[in-house]
């Protein structure tokens, strides 16, 4: 196993714990492991800077395109984002891409285990068709937040570490 895949696991398991005790990836975290993967990336490449940020820059970009509509819906945590923009560091573009659909499809796993053991897939999903309908009559955006109980609510950095570690491991 690479020091780039050690780092990048490493990054995303960090992220998990404080998102599973407070809701939520400190900032300060995010910024240190994305210092900490610019300069693995510009130590370890042997292109020169240049190349380094053409790698680097499209591996930050793609979660940033991809996820923001869903952020802008409040479907998605800003700070899962950051995390998935500080991976991308390490893993470039197709790498990021990659970990992107990974982390969506285990999160769907994850919603669809969830919803089983909870017996509540009907109510989300007729919260999904009523939030479409509210948002396609109103043009409003409030957060992307059912009734449901919050113990129910997936944590996002847990399908992104299964993403990672499947990429990595």
């Amino acid at each position: 196993m690479t020091g780039r895949n050690l780092l990048t696991i490493a990054i995303a398991a960090g992220a998990v714990i404080p998102d599973l005790r407070q809701r939520r990836i400190p900032n300060w975290y995010l910024l240190v492991c994305g210092a900490a993967a610019a300069g693995f990336s510009t130590a370890a490449g042997s292109g020169g800077i240049q190349q380094t940020c053409s790698v680097m820059i499209p591996g930050i970009l793609v979660p940033a395109a991809l996820l923001i509509p869903l952020f802008l819906f409040r479907m998605i945590g800003a700070a899962d984002i950051k995390l998935l923009m500080v991976l991308g560091i390490l893993l470039g573009g197709t790498g990021s891409l990659h970990c992107v659909f990974r982390s969506m499809l285990f999160g769907a796993v994850f919603a669809a285990g969830v919803m089983a053991a909870y017996e509540n897939a009907g109510e989300r999903f007729a919260y999904l068709g009523s939030y479409i309908r509210r948002y396609l009559a109103t043009r409003e955006k409030p957060p992307y937040r059912g009734a449901w109980d919050e113990k129910s609510q997936i944590h996002m950095t847990v399908p992104i570490l299964m993403a990672v570690l499947t990429m990595c491991g």
